[in-house]
């Protein structure tokens, strides 16, 4: 059952369609720094305020969202969020093996949860295309029509440390072992954790994660080679032979 806090911000949550008055857009790849704290994701990802400022930095930017504002995250775009002040709230989606997650968050505490993938995915790849008004309504209109459930396998703190991993390390080539490392669990029980959070077991992940950036940052405008190192890649050959091998898996086995 829901606590006064989150019965708040799901009223605020059911309010932003209705409130939504920016759209914003972020594409495109900015070196960061070699010891910037951040990170990126090879799938798109949704920020929006629903009370006083939220506020997120990539490289070469800072954006403060106010509430009714949403801010659109492209595949392989670095960015870091800061944790919410007074009485600020912010509403997060993204997308996980499976899943869409969506987060609410303020200067205490954080709520996660999950809903379907689709048809949040197709919406968010659309609104990636337009960035208007009109289609984040729609979105989110959507979101709210589905039941949020607990997210599964939560994993704990070792679950969260071996995705910050994941996230902060994807374009620097992480590797499963050091995914286990920064989990401080033995190697099986490391894997359970992330396959259950996460939904793919730590190897399969990162070779996904990385197709699914490369392919991004070429749809971005990077070349072959450029694009295919930036997610984590040897060279463009490596990622040649690795998307040459998912399409030749069959529809029904290929990522999502």
């Amino acid at each position: 059952m829901l606590g006064p806090r989150q019965r708040r911000w799901s009223a605020l949550l059911e309010g932003l369609p209705d409130r939504l008055t920016t759209v914003h857009r972020w594409a495109g790849w900015r070196d960061p720094d070699a010891a910037a704290v951040g990170h990126l994701h090879h799938v798109p990802t949704l920020v929006a305020c629903l009370e006083g400022v939220v506020r997120i930095e990539r490289p070469d930017e800072r954006l403060d969202l106010a509430p009714g504002e949403l801010l659109v995250i492209s595949p392989g775009v670095w960015h870091r969020h800061h944790r919410p002040r007074g009485p600020s709230v912010a509403w997060m989606q993204g997308f996980m093996s499976g899943f869409s997650d969506v987060l609410c968050w303020d200067a205490e505490t954080s709520w996660a949860g999950a809903l379907p993938s689709q048809p949040s995915l197709l919406l968010v790849t659309r609104l990636l295309e337009t960035a208007s008004c009109a289609a984040a309504v729609e979105l989110l209109r959507q979101v709210l029509r589905e039941d949020i459930v607990e997210r599964p396998g939560t994993g704990g703190p070792a679950a969260g440390r071996m995705l910050r991993t994941f996230w902060s390390g994807l374009h620097r080539g992480v590797s499963a072992g050091d995914l286990v490392r920064a989990s401080g669990l033995g190697r099986s029980r490391a894997w359970q954790v992330f396959a259950e959070t996460y939904g793919l077991p730590p190897h399969r992940a990162l070779l996904d994660a990385r197709r699914s950036l490369a392919q991004g940052l070429l749809d971005a405008g990077l070349a072959p080679g450029e694009a295919a190192r930036k997610a984590g890649f040897r060279d463009a050959a490596t990622f040649a032979r690795e998307r040459r091998r998912v399409l030749g898996r069959p529809r029904s086995q290929r990522p999502r």
